[in-house]
């Protein structure tokens, strides 16, 4: 037969082996694989196009050329053994590319005899390298599974094992074996109940990835936290055909986290019981403190002897003094524990100055220190910021001066600096300075400049720290220079265009002492008094007595609930803690009979309970004003003025 594709034909031969072509036959170069015949002498006698085309070579360059050559290196063994065998064989190889690359391929080789070339090899290639790819993925992926530090655990649709990696054999202490066919039901500790099981169920059932923890029991009956994602495995119709569960042990975290929730526990329970005890000592300090100062000023009003009214003004400056250690006490702890919130207002500076000033003119006289206030050019009138704070400040950084100055000179600056964005308030002394050492811990906490165990100067080393503390709650500063033996100078600066925003609560309130007497005369209104503290109880009688109105005056609330008639009393003066019924109850109860009357008697909160929660409960219960123990004559005068002006 003539191929009148190729020219002249060539005779086909009768193979005796496994097949037989014609190099003329176009069907043998358009199949998939490729035909080889290998002779003796391992060179290639007969090829079809498709083995050129998988090994990368024209078809003349193969034919005449040793296969061995295109064989991967670590192949040629295995390559060799084939050509030997005088049986039918089947191997995997890799044939190396022209350019270097190799390809998987399946080697099939039949030995075959003839009269021409009694011993040939017939060899058949067959490209396998997206199958070899195939499986190295999945053996990489099985190698991943079966190392992987997570619990990996694949289920039917009835949730049983079906399999389970060495992690899950680790974790639960069940192995492998004891494992498959069983339901991961066999973990359950008890702990998470029906509902919990029955919504992961639904979850994965709906065709949903359910995340979440287990608290499980191993097999040796320890407790142990995993974490959890279950997904469900579907199909190419889209059925559920497994579930794929991946959980990593947590154990260790929650056991972290339960630590950590303990010991915030017993830290809110620490910071309770000290917010307690300070509330405690400051009721059992200020109540007795209300009646040494409140008499003291009582008996200044009286006739005395120069030497009595010298008993009577130490007794006051004692009282004062440990007032004002109080205070620092108790304002240091409520910015600790983060109850401190600043108030921006605008109002007018020379006001703050000139207080703050005055507060310690009489006490520089004394001492003969020359005390003066200079105001640069620019200054202005009025800002903006909290002005109890400001003055605070301003009143510490004087008085610190002031303590540690025996002689010269103190002065007050106030300018505008930084191109006008602050205003920078300094006190400059020229009193016993401080060491370089010195000034590193000057605001730290309970530290003094000069903190020996001699202590001449007192105080509790508080003042600096809330200064600095309250100063960098309104965005500002407070810095400190000195030469020792020569003075030292403190600087407060403050940003001109400070907005901070307005807090829940604020500190303990020390209300300035009003600049007069009273604010309105009393006109012998009645006023109900209701204090367990006998001699706090008299000290109010008698300062009422003084401001012009009259007292009834009860030991606990019950008892002011009684003696209440609406529309009798001009004002209440209430403690908060009293026994049988405390002023929050007892304040609670007289606006229950208020209500629906056209009456509201004014009740004052008169307590030595002065945390900020305290001010809230108080106002929180129906008082309408609070005057926090021990006060003056003139501020309760201020606070009933305020009344008699409604």
């Amino acid at each position: 037969m003539e191929n009148t594709k190729l020219g002249k034909a060539r005779p086909s031969r009768e193979i005796h082996g496994d097949f037989s072509y014609s190099q003329g036959s176009d069907f043998h170069n358009l199949v998939a694989v490729g035909y080889v015949t290998v002779g003796e002498s391992g060179l290639v006698s007969e090829s079809n196009q498709t083995a050129a085309a998988l090994i990368g070579v024209d078809r003349s360059a193969l034919e005449g050329s040793p296969l061995s050559q295109f064989i991967f290196d670590g192949d040629q063994d295995i390559f060799e053994k084939l050509l030997e065998s005088r049986e039918p064989h089947q191997c995997d190889l890799r044939l190396v590319k022209p350019d270097g690359s190799l390809l998987w391929t399946q080697v099939s080789a039949s030995f075959a005899t003839s009269t021409e070339e009694p011993r040939r090899r017939q060899i058949v290639l067959s490209d396998i390298s997206v199958r070899k790819a195939t499986v190295d993925d999945i053996n990489t992926l099985r190698a991943a599974v079966e190392q992987s530090a997570s619990t990996i655990v694949i289920t039917d649709l009835s949730g049983n094992i079906e399999y389970a990696n060495p992690a899950f054999e680790k974790t639960t202490g069940y192995s492998r074996a004891e494992a498959l066919g069983k339901n991961p039901s066999v973990l359950k500790s008890g702990k998470q109940d029906k509902e919990f099981y029955r919504e992961l169920w639904e979850t994965i059932s709906s065709k949903k990835i359910w995340r979440g923890e287990f608290h499980n029991r191993r097999k040796d009956g320890s407790l142990y936290w995993e974490s959890a994602t279950i997904s469900p495995v579907v199909n190419a119709r889209g059925e559920i055909i497994h579930f794929l569960a991946i959980k990593e042990d947590i154990t260790e975290r929650k056991l972290l986290e339960e630590r950590l929730a303990d010991a915030l526990r017993r830290a809110e329970a620490a910071a309770a019981a000290k917010t307690e005890f300070l509330g405690v000592m400051s009721h059992e300090l200020r109540t007795p403190l209300n009646g040494v100062l409140g008499f003291a000023e009582l008996l200044a009003d009286t006739p005395l002897d120069d030497e009595q009214k010298s008993f009577n003004d130490t007794i006051r400056s004692s009282g004062e003094h440990l007032l004002a250690i109080v205070n620092d006490i108790l304002d240091f702890a409520s910015i600790e524990h983060g109850s401190i919130a600043i108030h921006p207002v605008p109002f007018v500076l020379a006001d703050v100055v000139e207080s703050s000033v005055v507060a310690i003119r009489q006490a520089a006289a004394e001492k003969e220190i020359a005390l003066r206030c200079e105001i640069a050019t620019g200054v202005p009138g009025e800002i903006n910021g909290d002005e109890r704070r400001i003055r605070q400040i301003l009143l510490n950084l004087l008085g610190n001066a002031l303590k540690f100055t025996d002689r010269g000179s103190i002065v007050l600056r106030i300018a505008p600096v930084s191109g006008d964005r602050f205003l920078e308030f300094s006190v400059e002394d020229t009193g016993i300075g401080m060491s370089a050492e010195t000034l590193q811990g000057l605001f730290k906490p309970f530290a003094q400049g000069n903190s020996t165990t001699s202590r001449p100067y007192g105080g509790t080393g508080l003042g600096l720290a809330i200064s600095k503390r309250l100063a960098e709650a309104m965005d500002a500063s407070l810095t400190a220079t000195s030469t020792l033996g020569k003075g030292s100078t403190f600087a407060f600066r403050l940003p001109l265009n400070w907005q901070k925003g307005t807090g829940n609560s604020v500190l303990p309130h020390h209300p300035a002492e009003p600049t007069t007497k009273s604010g309105r005369p009393g006109d012998g209104g009645l006023i109900l008094v209701a204090d367990d503290d006998r001699n706090s109880a008299l000290l109010t009688d008698k300062m009422l007595e003084g401001l012009g109105y009259r007292a009834q005056v009860v030991s606990n609330g019950a008892e002011a609930l009684r003696a209440f008639v609406p529309g009798r009393f001009f004002a209440i003066l209430m403690d908060m803690a009293m026994p049988e019924m405390n002023g929050l109850e007892a304040t609670g109860r007289i606006r229950e009979v208020e209500a629906g009357l056209e009456s509201h008697v004014p009740i004052i909160a008169l307590t030595a309970n002065v945390l900020p929660e305290d001010r809230d409960r108080c106002l929180a219960a129906g008082m309408d004003d609070f005057l926090t123990k021990p006060y003056k004559q003139a501020q309760l005068a201020a606070k009933l003025g305020n009344i008699a002006k409604r």
